[in-house]
């Protein structure tokens, strides 16, 4: 096998923009950090870079800025091994890697390789599928109205984002860096709530992600107490229907593994399930 690596975005995406484009919801993670780093144009240490049986590519990786290890697949066959290749190169470099995010099978393959050569533990951090909807099914949702949120309802939507992150997460989050999000998504008209027949803000679903030829739906939250009414499916619901009527191929998001009920949800909108996609915290333990 070969590892071939690339000094910034703008040459891995010269390479293999039109091979992930291919499969953008899939690949989205990583496509969508190469193109932010590509538009920073700074001079900031990168690591993008893909394994190669000859000459297939096996799969594509990057480094983020908080040293996550992204992967994303483009052959299956061989990709086991492309995993444990990449994971004794960075290894025997002694990279550290603090995080993976990729397939299940590669997370469990990479993690039990790289540790052969620096010392850590792992614990599973998500386990998501990711989801993809192409036409929208006509169903009839729960009576209510959706709407673009208001700036007088940034910290409400604050305190919802960090229930969502904490919630799937299962960690602490920075107030001022949601609060922030919070702002500049309601400036750009990306959230979405939904009010029940009552005219109660009930749920919220923000578009947060702009890819090439779809969006990303993410924090989609509804509050403990108004749960199993069918309010985040349907603002999920209306709000696939304008991002399909506004010219995007699909809509994608990304569901808890451990909560099979939503994806079965979102199935009846007109969703799928494309591949899993599952992220590991590695703890590295100290030199004595």
């Amino acid at each position: 096998m070969i590892l071939k690596e690339y000094k910034d975005a703008a040459s891995f995406l010269n390479d293999y923009e039109r091979v992930m484009l291919q499969r953008e919801a899939v690949s989205q993670n990583i496509l969508y950090h190469a193109y932010h780093r590509r538009a920073l144009r700074t001079q900031d240490k990168e690591y993008f870079g893909a394994v190669l049986e000859e000459k297939d590519t096996i799969l594509l990786f990057c480094i983020d800025s908080n040293q996550c290890l992204l992967i994303y697949t483009i052959q299956c066959e061989g990709m086991l091994e492309a995993s444990s290749y990449l994971a004794d190169n960075l290894g025997n470099k002694n990279v550290l890697v603090q995080s993976i995010n990729a397939k299940e099978e590669i997370c469990h393959r990479f993690i039990d390789q790289y540790r052969k050569h620096i010392p850590c533990t792992s614990s599973p951090r998500l386990e998501m599928d990711i989801m993809e909807l192409r036409n929208v099914n006509e169903v009839t949702p729960i009576e209510g109205n959706q709407r673009l949120a208001l700036n007088i309802e940034i910290k409400i939507l604050t305190d919802w984002m960090i229930r969502y992150l904490i919630e799937t997460f299962a960690n602490e989050t920075d107030y001022e860096e949601i609060l922030s999000k919070a702002t500049d998504f309601v400036s750009r008209e990306k959230v979405y709530l939904f009010e029940n027949k009552e005219h109660v803000v009930v749920s919220m679903a923000i578009v947060a992600r702009e890819l090439s030829r779809g969006s990303a739906i993410m924090y989609v939250f509804t509050p403990e107490k108004h749960r199993g009414k069918g309010y985040a499916a349907a603002n999920v619901y209306y709000l696939c229907k304008k991002l399909m009527a506004e010219g995007n191929e699909f809509c994608t998001l990304f569901v808890e593994r451990k909560n099979p009920l939503d994806a079965r949800v979102y199935e009846k909108i007109g969703f799928h399930v494309l591949e899993d996609s599952c992220e590991y915290a590695l703890f590295h333990k100290r030199a004595e």
